[in-house]
């Protein structure tokens, strides 16, 4: 007796693939039989006849889509609750503490470990009658991202039964498990990302403008990431994460924060918020230095938000830590092909290789540093009798990061109706530093020391760090409130870089007709001759033909053609100057910005009978948290984000708050 058994469906011609078992025989001599002593025969047909003709013969094209469609059916799936799926969180069972072979359970969101008899997930599913998850497991941190050589990582099984489940309404989940963007998509979000969508909550929110989680004192954190997530190019270098460096590279923060930066766009979002617990734990692992850490992550003592940790050091620290990592990656696989083939342009490739990545492509620029250097004049004075000694003159390059700008003390009386007024100060006023003219000056022991700025490259985008904190006393760190005024857009730097050669003014208006060479004017008529004046000589040259032999045109033309040529160098550089020109202007990305508690109590800028030490002297353990101002490209609106908190904001509020750090990016139009 022979037994139909339904395997899948066939969704092309709308049949079942039936499974024909046949019964078990005697083994004998070279006969071939399966090793479980049936054999299979698959048929098709309507659905419960087990009619059909048996496929004996290769599957045409339509059996083989059929066939790659099929779905393998599960009825537990009406039981995923993809309101308590939580991808953000750290592989880990919550059983064992394992972080191999690591399944989530789609019913209760809980991440267990194992497939087997014994197994937390087989116990839960058993237990519990939860019976659909999905494999989180990865081999290493690299393929976690990359998505190779790991048959098993985002795959569906339902146990106890411990068969993989095909069905496309789940490809939602596997999404969020690992988002992946293609250029499409990228180019979808940078220029038509208008849409809200919505989360399984039913919360609308905006791709890019999610709401980051505060795990006790990340405030500072979430505001570097969101700044990097709105960098363009940065932002789609770990959106795509096609690049071989990134593939190879080991580093668990990289993978974390791209990982980060994905969930951060992600269109299709489970929940309006992000939570950074996966970057955060990679922060803690690699600042770990025993009892000490170098960022603080937790609540402090006093129970402030953000502590005593300024954001830019944390910014700093990312995007070396980053450019380490992806140079190393870089240099190792260079050392491989150096080794593999022999030769010095392999060798030259490999040091090569280790100097660049895409944080100095974005963030890389390189200052001209004047110091001078002599002994203090009381001490050199004392053993010298000289007042003034000549001064040791330097010059270096150094790459820079980012631009620190000091800003100007805060005043330390009140006006006459004794009303104490925060200070204002433009940014072109701070940017002097940079023109190579104004000197900074310090005292380092018995050393006087100044320097001035120049700057040589301009990077594609452009950090300003407003230094506010200051610890003079040596006891406590103290804040400046001074307002820096600046533009939202054409932040002009040309004044700042080195200077450029100014081209001449065109005498006459360039010609789009060629112009002769001068061996050429030898061998032409006298109507040709004209006809060259005529196309590119001045009024001048055009009265002169009046009258004149070949000889006198000769030279005319020779005179009109070389005024042709050099009007058209002339152009050619006044198009390259403008074009750097264009370049040197930056528009503003983003604004990290903190303001105090007790600032945030006073009630416009004039503070009235507020005393000098309750505004100028602000603690910083008396801060609110960091927040920063982002905008939209294609709705050109601007947001205001803290933690969870998404709200909309007028741009001229955005020069009235106390900025920290300013991100501005070339080309970019706001």
């Amino acid at each position: 007796m022979w037994l139909f058994v339904a395997s899948s469906y066939d969704p092309l011609n709308s049949q079942y693939l039936y499974v024909k078992m046949a019964p078990k025989r005697k083994r004998t001599g070279s006969s071939s039989s399966a090793e479980d002593g049936s054999s299979r025969e698959v048929h098709g047909g309507d659905g419960g006849d087990g009619g059909g003709s048996t496929l004996t013969s290769p599957p045409s094209d339509t059996q083989a889509q059929a066939q790659a469609l099929a779905q393998v059916a599960c009825p537990y799936l009406d039981t995923v609750n993809r309101s308590v799926l939580d991808f953000d969180m750290e592989k880990v069972c919550s059983v064992s503490l394992s972080t191999q072979n690591v399944y989530c359970c789609l019913v209760c969101g809980k991440f267990l470990a194992g497939r087997g008899k014994a197994t937390p997930a087989y116990t839960h599913s058993v237990q519990h009658g939860h019976f659909v998850f999905l494999n989180l497991s990865a081999e290493s941190v690299a393929e976690a991202q990359t998505q190779q050589t790991q048959p098993g990582r985002g795959r569906f099984y339902c146990l106890p039964d411990n068969y993989e489940i095909v069905d496309p309404s789940l490809d939602d989940i596997k999404f969020n498990l690992a988002p992946t963007y293609s250029p499409a998509d990228i180019a979808r979000l940078e220029n038509d990302n208008r849409d809200l969508s919505r989360d399984q909550h039913g919360a609308s929110y905006l791709p890019g403008f999610l709401g980051l989680n505060n795990l006790g004192c990340t405030d500072y954190v979430n505001a570097a990431v969101r700044a990097l997530s709105h960098v363009r190019l940065f932002r789609n270098y770990f959106l795509r994460a096609d690049s071989m460096e990134y593939k190879q590279c080991r580093s668990v923060l990289v993978h974390r924060l791209g990982d980060c930066l994905r969930r951060l766009w992600s269109p299709r979002s489970l929940k309006s918020n992000v939570s950074p617990q996966g970057l955060v734990n990679a922060v803690s692992t690699a600042t770990n230095t025993g009892t000490n850490r170098r960022f603080q992550l937790s609540n402090s003592s006093s129970g402030k938000a953000g502590g005593s940790t300024e954001c830019m050091d944390f910014f700093n620290w990312l995007l070396s830590e980053v450019h380490r990592a992806l140079t190393l990656t870089t240099g190792a696989a260079a050392a491989a092909a150096t080794t593999s083939t022999s030769g010095s342009s392999s060798s030259s490739s490999s040091s090569s290789a280790k100097t660049s990545s895409i944080v100095t492509d974005c963030f890389q620029g390189v200052v001209e540093v004047t110091e001078q250097r002599r002994r203090a004049g009381a001490a050199a004075g004392a053993k010298t009798g000289v007042e003034d000694l000549p001064w040791k003159e330097s010059k270096r390059r150094v790459p820079f990061q980012h631009l620190s700008l000091d800003l100007p003390p805060p005043p330390l009386f009140k006006e006459g109706d004794e009303q104490l007024i925060i200070p204002t100060v433009n940014i072109y006023e701070l940017l002097k530093k940079f023109d190579g003219q104004q000197w900074t000056e310090t005292l380092r022991g018995e050393e006087h020391v100044r320097r001035r700025y120049r700057i040589l490259k301009l990077p594609p985008v452009l950090v300003f760090h407003l230094v506010r904190v200051s610890d003079k006393t040596g006891f406590r760190k103290e804040r400046n409130p001074t307002i820096v005024t600046f533009p939202l857009r054409q932040l002009d730097m040309k004044d700042y870089c080195s200077a450029a050669v100014s081209a001449p003014a065109p005498t006459s208006a360039p010609t789009s007709a060629p112009v002769p060479a001068a061996e050429a004017l030898h061998g032409m008529t006298v109507p040709q001759l004209k006809a060259v004046v005529k196309a590119h000589g001045t009024a001048a040259q055009l009265a002169a033909l009046t009258g004149c032999d070949k000889k006198q045109l000769l030279q005319v033309a020779t005179g009109a053609c070389a005024d042709a040529v050099a009007a058209a160098a002339a152009a050619a550089a006044a198009a390259s100057v403008a074009a750097q020109a264009q370049k040197s202007k930056y528009s503003l990305l983003a604004n990290i910005c903190r303001e105090s508690t007790q600032a945030t109590a006073l009630q416009g800028i004039s503070v009235g009978a507020t005393t000098e030490s309750a505004l100028s002297r602000v603690s910083v353990s008396n801060s609110k948290a960091f927040k920063i101002h982002l905008q939209n490209r294609p709705t050109k609106q601007w947001f205001e984000l803290e933690d969870l908190h998404v709200t909309e904001l007028e741009p001229s509020q955005i020069g009235v708050s106390e900025a920290s750090i300013l991100i501005f990016e070339s080309g970019a139009e706001v």
